[in-house]
């Protein structure tokens, strides 16, 4: 019988492993008989030694003399071990401790391992992967018991070259699950705290083969209580016994067990039934990668390209059901990178703005607390099916099940622990196979040895010498870094073709072509006079692959060659259609990709259990080597028509003068060719990549240059504006400007861009969330914000935290907002604004919520984001395109114009005090009025005029654009009801922006009715204004009130009432039906 293995736990004198069948139902297989162990360094006993050595450690240990390889160094020798075996039940540490206490040793080895692991490893098993089991003694139908030997592991092997099956996944019961709380917030729920917030509403997906099976929602409504959804939702789960469980956020499980416990005085269980011992309930814990405590000991440089979001993790409750959470497997896949990691950011990052799904309300909790109960309903139903098909898209299942069965790790541990263990797995799986045996402790003070000074990896710098720091100059000029010092640097705009070249798998090349292993590392020259490595420097050397071939080397070239041909397998596969296959095929690539690529970090990684920084350090130096060497290669043949311009780690840009685009492709494709032929080393090999022209180089890892794909040109950035906290604003200007200067070849447009940017953020026509900024919380966590909202034991570090807006920023949410909650790694949103009880004038005490912004009509500090934000990156993009920076000609407004009634606000959503608003409403816009020079007719031409026409009517066609998306979104989840659009925020900042806009206009267009025949423009019928009653003409009309919300819509011809004086009107102003709100 072959069974798929879900889960795996040690208990009592068991391993039990949980799993489906061929057909997909479950079974619980029970191992007896199996015993780990550990090595000891011992010289080889006695048969008598040994019976007594046993009977002194007692626990019926067994030991056995064993020969093994020596891991960290080489020796020619193997040495001696005593293999170590212990009854599953028994306590290991307890077991070394007499070990040592008797004298017997002190060099333990692969001790402290789970025991799981080590059965995995003894049983060829790993999780997702099959297995097949026989002699079982059924105790029920599904649950049996059968010895070790009876167990026969199938789990994939990258060592096997015959091993080309590509295991399918079983058809599995997913389940996907929404919790709306009473609060509308989803972030209000810690660990170990009570929560003052309450279940609402539960929404419950299955699908099986991506197809819903069940969909239900359960909601506290007149007959149903929160104890009875609870209820429900518990006995939902055991009805349709899902395999897989997933949230987008466990916080909303841990709420959900939390609760049960208050109103139903017992824990939630989720597990399956068939377990002969009891459950705990649901329990989750938190979860980051790195502390807060490592982070402060870093630069912020360090966590700019890490995740270290706060996670929760499920411990107990959902024994026989694989518990995922959405937002983990982002967070570890790091691809794409998002910004706030919440559902919707991530929908529109995976599934498009096109998607149907992507496009749902977006509600802020103020908004989400006010829905009606069938509101509600639809929503979160709606987005418990976005969340089922961004799992599908993301292809969580295949991912996680393909990175263990290479890694030989179970689904739980792949999914929520970091990538060094899944190296480590490798090395212990394989060194079983390969004779050695792996210490897991500190190593030996050679591996630990500081780095070199000059090693790094190789970089051409594109900046002049004479802006370079010292130690960079100095590498310059001893040669491990490149440098163009005939032009005095590299940066700026180049019209003729770059080939972009680049080392395919560089790192896990070198460690393949240099033999780079723990056991070929010589801790001793003079053991070995020949058939030896030298690292460039001479201080590092490792034997030949004909004296010992290494581990890491057989593992990585093991690994390469199977992502080779499970390519090669995944292109047949779409050929014949065989999606199945080929979801499973692409996703084993992918994760013999990321095990490869992580090798090197792991040698150098100073957390990783087998830290070797001699193996990293002389990866590194052989990188910067041979690309000094290729770059060397390329120069040689032709030093006039090609030269290296810009290269870093394993990228080269070369460029080709006087070439056109088909036959720079053809040299570029010539070159990279030449270059791995003439450095004889296998398996590295130069590839080309693309080229790109024309290309500006700005300065490292920030360049941009046009790809010709067939008859399309694509244009590629790098680096140019993608900061995660620079506002949008900044990021579209940029790529604006890159458009202008790159696909169309025209640089002054590329500066009337920008002028017209300046112009748009002065005047306020900017949306607010297209100036939002933000920071991560990197090194504060819920704790420590509480803790400086209170004022209370406030620590220097505190001190300086609170200087950063961010920090600052979420101190005061907090102090406003107690359900609220931050996790470590969150990201703080926020706008610097004129906030009107700020102590200073400091960007910390001026930063504030952009919602708050929105709703209180707050003024922002336009000219910080001109001065601190837009100009020095079009100061440093204009610098490498030859272009001068604009200057500033125009006043930045006081304030953008946003919502400023606290009324409008509160169907936004928005936090807003109940306060007179800071602008008087003397019109039926909704809005603060223009102000008296915006009223003012600049130009009374006809030019002029028809300007204004053509802008109000481009604003117009805007606004209606973004309304009929609102109702789309609204309608999409509640219905046609026009009601129901008023607690839809999307679009909320730009349409109060067009309202301030169009009010302008509105303003401007009013004063040509003022003037005389003379000035009026041709073919303009005028009409008396509103300010003059005592005109003889008909009285002009005025425009069309603008509001983000009707106060009340007819049902009979749609009218929306939109101004205060329609607010108390029984029947509507135009058709007279009777008002039914």
């Amino acid at each position: 019988m072959r069974v798929f293995l879900l889960e795996v736990e040690v208990y009592k004198e068991v391993i039990e492993l949980r799993g489906l069948r061929e057909d997909g139902s479950y079974i619980e297989i029970q191992v007896k008989d199996y015993r780990p162990w550990f090595y000891v360094k011992h010289e080889a006993l006695s048969a008598e030694a040994i019976t007594k050595l046993e009977a002194d450690l007692g626990n019926g240990i067994r030991i056995a003399n064993v020969k093994k390889q020596q891991f960290f160094g080489y020796t020619p020798e193997s040495e001696s071990l005593l293999r170590v075996e212990y009854n599953l039940n028994s306590a290991p540490a307890k077991i070394v401790e007499d070990i040592v206490s008797n004298k017997i040793s002190t060099h333990i080895i692969e001790d402290g391992l789970n025991s799981w692991r080590r059965f995995f490893i003894d049983a060829n098993l790993a999780g997702g992967a099959w297995f097949h089991v026989s002699d079982v003694h059924w105790r029920t139908p599904n649950q049996g018991i059968c010895p070790f030997a009876a167990l026969t592991g199938l789990a994939p092997d990258i060592m096997d070259e015959n091993d080309k099956e590509a295991q399918l996944i079983p058809s599995m019961r997913i389940a996907y699950f929404r919790v709306l709380t009473k609060s509308g917030r989803s972030d209000s729920w810690r660990p170990n705290s009570a929560c003052a917030d309450r279940i609402r509403l539960v929404a419950c997906e299955s699908r099986l083969n991506s197809t819903i099976q069940n969909s239900v929602v359960f909601a506290v409504d007149g007959s149903r209580t929160e104890a009875a959804v609870i209820k429900a939702f518990e006995l939902w789960v055991q009805r349709v016994d899902p395999d897989v469980i997933i949230f987008f956020d466990n916080r909303a499980l841990g709420l959900l067990a939390t609760r049960a416990e208050a109103v139903l005085g017992k824990p939630l269980r989720l597990d399956r039934r068939t377990h002969y011992h009891s459950s705990a309930g649901v329990r989750v814990r938190s979860i980051t990668t790195y502390s807060k405590d490592w982070i402060r000991s870093r630069s912020d440089r360090r966590m700019a390209s890490a995740n270290n979001l706060e996670t929760h993790r499920v411990v107990s409750g959902t024994r026989g059901r694989l518990c995922l959470d959405a937002l983990r497997f982002l967070l570890m896949r790091q691809q794409p990178k998002l910004t706030r990691y919440d559902l919707p950011e991530a929908a529109t990052a995976i599934l498009g703005n096109d998607h149907s799904l992507a496009r749902l309300p977006i509600l802020l909790p103020q908004a989400r607390a006010h829905l009606t109960i069938s509101q509600a309903t639809l929503l979160v139903r709606a987005e418990c099916q976005l969340l089922g098909t961004l799992c599908e898209r993301l292809r969580i299942v295949p991912e996680l099940v393909e990175l263990a069965r290479v890694t030989g790790l179970d689904l739980e541990t792949v999914h929520w622990q970091a990538a060094s263990i899944r190296t480590e797995q490798l090395l212990l799986r394989y060194s079983k196979a390969f004779g050695y045996a792996v210490p897991l402790h500190k190593a030996p003070d050679h591996f630990n040895l500081p780095w070199e000074h000059d090693t790094t990896p190789f970089l051409h710098h594109p900046a002049p010498f004479s802006e370079l720091q010292p130690h960079q100059q100095a590498l310059i000029k001893s040669g491990f870094m490149g440098h163009t010092t005939e032009t005095n640097g590299s940066a700026g705009l180049y019209d003729d073709p770059i080939a972009v070249l680049d080392f395919a798998s560089l790192y896990p090349s070198i460690f393949i072509a240099h033999n780079i292993c723990y056991s070929t590392l010589l801790l001793d020259r003079k053991e070995v006079k020949e058939n030896y490595h030298a690292c460039p420097g001479g201080k590092h050397f490792f034997v030949d692959s004909g004296t010992r071939l290494g581990l890491l080397p057989r593992l990585l070239s093991g690994l390469l060659t199977k992502r080779t041909a499970a390519k090669r397998a995944l292109r047949d596969a779409v050929a014949r259609g065989d999606s199945a296959a080929a979801d499973c095929l692409d996703a084993r690539q992918l994760a013999l990709k990321m095990c490869a690529n992580a090798t090197y970090g792991y040698t150098g990684s100073e957390v990783s259990s087998l830290h070797g920084k001699p193996l990293a350090e002389a990866c590194l130096r052989w990188g910067n080597y041979y690309c000094r060497s290729a770059a060397r290669i390329i120069h040689e043949e032709d030093s006039i028509s090609r030269q290296v311009i810009y290269a870093q780690t394993d990228s080269m840009f070369v460029l080709l003068s006087g070439m056109n685009y088909e036959n720079a492709v053809i040299e570029g494709r010539r070159l990279a060719e030449h270059v791995t032929k003439s450095m004889k080393i296998y398996p590295l090999r130069l590839e080309f990549e693309r080229v790109l022209q024309p290309f500006v180089l700005v300065q490292v890892n920030r360049y941009a240059g046009v790809e010709l794909q067939g008859s399309s040109r694509r244009l590629h950035v790098k680096g140019i504006g993608v900061d995660r906290g620079a506002p949008s604003f900044i990021r579209r200007v940029l790529r604006n400007c890159l458009v202008n200067a790159l696909l169309q070849r025209d640089l002054s447009k590329a500066k009337s861009r920008a002028e017209l940017a300046i112009k748009s953020l002065l005047a306020g026509h900017v949306d607010i969330d297209e100036l939002t900024l933000g920071a991560f919380l990197w090194r504060q966590d819920h704790d420590d914000i509480k803790r400086m909202s209170l004022g209370k034991n406030l620590t220097k570090s505190d001190t300086d935290a609170l200087k950063t807006p961010h920090v600052a920023l979420a101190t005061r949410l907090l102090t406003s907002e107690p359900l609220r909650t931050f996790r470590l790694g969150e990201f703080v949103p926020f706008i610097i604004a004129f906030r009107p009880n700020a102590t200073a004038a400091t960007q910390a005490n001026n930063a504030e919520d952009p919602h708050i912004v929105l709703g209180r009509s707050l003024p922002v500090n336009l000219n910080l984001y001109l001065q601190n934000k837009l100009r020095p990156e079009l100061e440093r993009l204009f610098s490498a395109l030859h272009i001068q920076t604009p200057t500033t000609q125009y006043r930045a407004i006081s304030c953008p114009g946003f919502l400023a009634t606290p009324g409008a606000a509160q169907l936004l959503g928005t936090v807003t005090e109940e306060e007179t608003p800071r602008h008087g409403i003397r019109s039926h816009f909704g809005l603060a009025p223009a102000s008296q020079a915006s009223q003012a007719v600049i130009n009374l031409s006809k030019e002029h005029y028809i300007e204004l026409i053509a802008a109000k009517r481009q604003a117009e066609k805007h606004w209606t654009a973004l309304l009929a998306d609102r109702r789309h979104r609204a309608a999409y989840v509640f219905g046609a009801d026009p009601s129901a659009h008023k607690i839809v925020a999307d679009h909320a900042a730009p349409l109060a922006n067009l309202i301030r806009i169009l009010t302008d206009l509105d303003h401007k267009l009013a004063a040509f009715a003022l003037l005389d025949d003379h000035v009026t423009p041709v073919n303009f019928k005028r009409t008396a204004s509103p300010l003059s009653p005592s005109s003889s003409r008909r009285p002009r009309s005025l425009p069309k009130p603008r509001t983000l919300f009707p106060l009340w819509t007819c049902r009979v011809c749609t009218y929306d009432h939109y101004s205060p004086s329609e607010a108390d009107f029984l029947s509507c102003a135009i058709c007279g039906a009777v008002r039914k709100d």
